[in-house]
């Protein structure tokens, strides 16, 4: 039991869902593609941004999950029938990350479909 009156364990703080992550947006995004995992977007005021991989129990591992991981791009490709940097339900994200290969100069990720995308509270 919390020692706060009117608040128990299960108090989670107010989430804003909505239909696009925006390029410009700012704070902390929880992502969630068909496969159930979460990617976990945190973008600075300047535009940086690193990304974070929860994948669901079933979903296939990829190197480094749960790792936070510098996001050199982002896009949806449905978003202008063409790459923009804004991600949509229901579109793939495709991620372009740090390089997680020896030699690599960087690496690319395409998600399975988006299926909820939330802004974290402040």
């Amino acid at each position: 039991m919390s020692s706060r009156p009117g608040r128990d364990r299960t108090h989670r703080p107010r989430t804003d869902p909505v239909a696009a992550l925006e390029p410009d947006a700012t704070g902390t995004w929880d992502v969630t593609t068909e496969t159930g995992s979460t990617y976990t977007f945190r973008i600075a005021p300047d535009g940086r941004q690193t990304v974070t991989r929860t994948p669901a129990g079933d979903a296939e591992p990829l190197r480094r999950d749960h790792d936070e991981l510098v996001v050199h791009a982002r896009a949806g490709p449905r978003a202008t029938g063409g790459l923009d940097r804004t991600i949509l339900l229901g579109d793939r994200m495709t991620l372009v990350l740090e390089p997680l290969a020896d030699g690599a100069e960087f690496t690319v990720r395409l998600t399975s479909a988006v299926t909820a995308i939330v802004r974290r509270a402040r």
